[in-house]
């Protein structure tokens, strides 16, 4: 028996051959799902290794989360400089409009009159 040829029919050929692949599949459904299941594992492995900052990928994104980090501080210190520098400048104004203000009023007709008294404040009128 060791030599000689074992012939079987179809039938049994078609039999061996459901029992050693997957159930319900053929040949190339087998590839397409070994595939399908090599991707599922690579998405969870990549999922899984997102956390992961002891990789290239890691260091990079924690660069990127640094440098974006440095870049809101710096916009936020440029606001509060802009604004002490628009307070700075609404006080220096104000200073200027009241220092204009008093010029007028100095100058006004009424202020020329009672600055001939002098600085006392006692003024005789002859008649």
């Amino acid at each position: 028996m060791a030599g000689q040829p074992i012939i079987i029919s179809a039938q049994e050929l078609d039999r061996i051959r459901a029992q050693v692949s997957a159930p319900g599949a053929s040949l190339g459904d087998s590839k397409a799902q070994q595939r399908k299941k090599a991707e599922e594992l690579s998405l969870m492995s990549k999922e899984r290794a997102k956390s992961w900052n002891n990789t290239l990928e890691g260091s990079r994104r924690k660069k990127a989360q640094e440098k974006k980090e440095k870049l809101e501080a710096q916009e936020l210190e440029r606001q509060k400089q802009d604004a002490e520098e628009a307070r700075i400048q609404l006080e220096q104004r104000k200073v200027t409009i009241d220092r204009a203000n008093k010029i007028l009023y100095d100058e006004s007709d009424r202020m020329k009159a009672s600055g001939a008294c002098g600085a006392s404040g006692t003024c005789y009128h002859e008649r």
